[in-house]
């Protein structure tokens, strides 16, 4: 049974019942494999309550599901609202911050709600510190301070003895900034990753999703016997292993179904894989 992060339950039910219309509870249940079944019946009943999904015919006392218009965008882009949000957000706040007008009437409004908050009860005042000014002895401050300052001059020494030293050591040049298009090429991908990511949760892997990911792809390792730990690797073409031999071939769509493929766990980096014969039993791919 597997376990999903905040909202990727919501996406992996989603994209199977697009690819799978007509399909039932049991049938979600049985390819999304929750670990709790009754939080993915309540997941079930959300989604089709807030019109992500419909029941198009029953059978008994089974519902028929497919996913309406809201539901569709929602397994292509997961993200897409939330990104909506934000922008609406972005925009109205350098729409106040750019219009000085605008800006002082939100900064006098939040001190009225203050004030009438303090007032009313709901917020206390700030306290007042009130000091009081008295005669004192200075002299061990004063001495505090001349060691300070002693102390300033030592730091400020060996803080210059440290930049002489650098200014003779190479420094390692700093990685070229990426171009506009080449930060939108990966974004796109990342994005592209990700929504395959979502339509196989639950399943079983095969060459069609290597295919679409692309520069990523099962290889059967030489001297080995297939899954055999260790005898498939999930390598790129420009991998050194590849390039020194020691891949022997692509597995055949028919042996990425044999060796059970399926995505474990989805993060900020990448996805996680297991199956068989791979090194530990998993593999890592980023986005």
């Amino acid at each position: 049974m597997k376990s999903f992060r905040d909202g990727t339950l919501k996406f992996a039910i989603l994209n199977y019942v697009l690819h799978n219309s007509g399909t039932t509870s049991q049938d979600i249940a049985k390819h999304v494999q929750h670990e709790s079944i009754k939080t993915l019946r309540s997941e079930i009943y959300y989604l089709k309550r807030s019109g992500y999904i419909t029941v198009d015919s029953k059978t008994g006392t089974l519902n028929h599901y497919s996913t309406t218009k809201k539901g569709k965008i929602h397994a292509q882009d997961p993200h897409r609202y939330k990104r909506i949000k934000q922008e609406r957000i972005q925009a109205a706040v350098r729409s106040i911050l750019e219009n000085d007008e605008q800006f002082s009437s939100e900064v006098q409004k939040e001190v009225r709600q203050r004030l009438s908050e303090i007032e009313s009860g709901i917020r206390e005042a700030p306290p007042i510190i009130e000091t009081v000014e008295t005669e004192a002895d200075d002299s061990a401050l004063k001495a505090e301070l001349e060691s300070k300052n002693l102390r300033i001059q030592e730091l400020e020494a060996a803080l210059q003895h440290l930049r002489l030293h650098k200014a003779n050591v190479p420094t390692k040049a700093a990685p070229p900034e990426k171009s506009p298009e080449e930060v939108k090429k990966e974004n796109e991908r990342r994005q592209r990753r990700e929504q395959l990511s979502m339509r196989y949760r639950g399943m079983l892997l095969d060459a069609s999703f290597f295919h679409h990911w692309k520069d990523m792809f099962p290889f059967r390792m030489k001297h080995l016997q297939l899954y055999k730990s260790g005898s498939v690797e999930i390598m790129s073409p420009s991998n050194p292993e590849h390039r020194r031999g020691h891949a022997r071939r692509p597995l055949s769509p028919n042996e990425i179904i044999g060796g059970k493929y399926h995505i474990t766990k989805m993060t900020k980096a990448g996805i996680v894989i297991q199956g068989m014969g791979l090194p530990g039993g998993q593999a890592s791919l980023r986005w």
